[in-house]
């Protein structure tokens, strides 16, 4: 099961991505704050209703009693990544096409990461591949949402998308 991402990168994905995580801060002073800040820079994940963001919430970030503060959970080398552009040419395609079990791909209606040419692409060369779009919804579906989860648990239990 692959969520919202393929074997080729777009750049403005990227860019935003790589934006997030270099300017994200490392702490909060609340919980409350780092609410707020998750559903601003995480609201491409769709519409979701308040448990969804309080668990993604309090899943994110780390209470330090030293600190006296909420940590993000994030790792902080991801960003690093985003430093060198041009690890982003590497041709991920052979990889796609060697995947030989069923696939479910789940594509966020509006993904700035996995296009529809792209999508279109993968489900072209691989006949293993199968895809659920998520409507309402960037990069990427949260998969916490009762119909998303029913979507990946019957491709998970019989190895096609619903």
């Amino acid at each position: 099961m692959i969520n919202d991402i393929g074997p080729y990168l777009p750049w403005a994905g990227l860019l935003r991505l790589g934006a997030n995580l270099n300017e994200a801060p490392k702490s909060f002073e609340t919980i409350g704050a780092a609410g707020l800040y998750l559903r601003r820079v995480l609201a491409p994940f769709g519409e979701l209703e308040d448990k969804h963001w309080r668990h993604l919430t309090v899943h994110s970030v780390e209470w330090s009693p030293e600190r006296q503060r909420h940590e993000s959970l994030c790792d902080p080398g991801i960003a690093h990544a985003f430093r060198n552009p041009w690890h982003y040419s590497v041709d991920l395609w052979k990889y796609w096409d060697a995947i030989d079990i069923p696939i479910l791909v789940v594509k966020g209606e509006r993904s700035d990461l996995l296009t529809e040419d792209v999508l279109a692409g993968m489900l072209r060369r691989n006949r293993n591949a199968t895809a659920h779009i998520v409507k309402n919804c960037g990069h990427a579906p949260a998969l916490i949402t009762q119909d998303q989860i029913e979507v990946v648990e019957a491709f998970l239990k019989g190895g096609t998308a619903r």
